[in-house]
């Protein structure tokens, strides 16, 4: 009997070690894996752009057909998206538009472009900023004809921003779950007026890792990823910033982006007279756009031209293990066809 007690207690430990030193090792090298297997199948190649200012701008781009008259699709990840990310959640809606040249941008201070010195005033300091930026590579891609645009949470903040003072660039405007200060939940707004960036993206350790996932990206505890995987994410990005780095940014962020609080109140003359076809995607149990209070683009948008939609998930995921981007493939696809 002691003998047994012994050997459960012995068991226990081991598991500990092995959860603390050797599941985030293991779970990062096969979350890598699989991302990079499945963006080389898909076709995605990763280059970088000179912009005239001299930064050096990333991007992913899929192959596409030199005889097709489709635009271009170029894609904006969310806060705290690196575009590796953003083309792994994207790879079946670029495999049904196969023609289509499809680019994924790294937003500035992300992934590729992490600001290792946490000098978060260059090359963009705020949304419209990026929205600048995102002209820039735009310009040193040389991207004449108008393309479509879609955007992603805090991407589709930026998209709109964009769309707004760059209209002749852009064919479609596609919103998915879209980040604005305006129609946020009022328990995010708070959070996020707080400065509390650890309980929202700016999460450092594991367990808020696990409450960021549960509470606002709308992952069900009961449909979480095995542990392994879920240390191997929380590894990689301890491995790709600094400690203190997003609170950082996202606070800089916050205070160089205070035009942005009122920007689909002071704008809607200009959103009004956006005369491109405009998808808006909702997320029925979205815990950080109010989907209720994004329905308020139907009347800011021309009503002719924009299509307000809800599906069956949270920000990111939804019940049975499903993610934002498979709940709307279908309306994506659609409309960008």
């Amino acid at each position: 009997m002691e003998i047994a007690m012994y050997t459960v207690v012995a068991a226990a430990i081991v598991w500990l070690l092995l959860s603390k030193f050797a599941l985030p090792v293991v779970g990062k090298k096969l979350v890598l894996a699989n991302m990079h297997k499945s963006l080389k199948k898909a076709g995605f190649i990763r280059r970088s752009v000179r912009l005239p200012n001299g930064h050096e701008a990333w991007y992913l781009e899929r192959p596409w057909s030199d005889d097709t008259d489709a635009p271009p699709l170029v894609i904006l990840p969310g806060a705290t998206v690196s575009m590796h990310l953003m083309s792994f959640r994207m790879i079946e809606l670029a495999r049904e538009l196969a023609q289509r040249r499809v680019l994924v941008i790294e937003l500035p201070h992300h992934g590729l472009n992490v600001s290792k010195d946490f000098d978060f005033k260059s090359p963009a300091d705020s949304l419209e900023g990026m929205a600048n930026y995102i002209h820039d590579v735009r310009t040193a891609l040389s991207l004449d004809t108008p393309f479509d645009l879609l955007g992603f949470s805090l991407g589709g903040g930026i998209a709109t921003q964009y769309a707004v003072k760059y209209p002749e660039s852009l064919g479609r405007l596609l919103l998915l779950v879209p980040y604005f200060y305006e129609t946020a939940s009022d328990p995010f707004k708070k959070r996020m007026d707080a400065g509390q960036w650890k309980d929202l993206h700016g999460w450092e350790t594991y367990e808020e890792m696990e409450r960021f996932f549960y509470t606002w990206l709308g992952m069900p505890p009961t449909d979480a990823p095995p542990a392994l995987v879920m240390r191997g994410i929380h590894a990689l990005r301890g491995d790709m910033y600094p400690a203190g780095y997003w609170s950082a940014c996202l606070d800089a962020l916050q205070t160089a982006s205070t035009s942005a609080n009122t920007f689909l109140h002071d704008r809607q003359q200009d959103l009004a007279a956006f005369q491109r076809p405009v998808l808006v995607i909702c997320g029925a149990d979205d815990a950080v756009c109010d989907p209720h209070k994004l329905q308020r683009l139907g009347s800011i948008f021309d009503l002719d031209s924009c299509t307000i939609c809800t599906v069956a998930s949270g920000h990111s995921y939804g019940a049975g293990g499903i993610t934002v981007f498979e709940a709307a493939h279908n309306e994506m696809r659609n409309f960008l066809r």
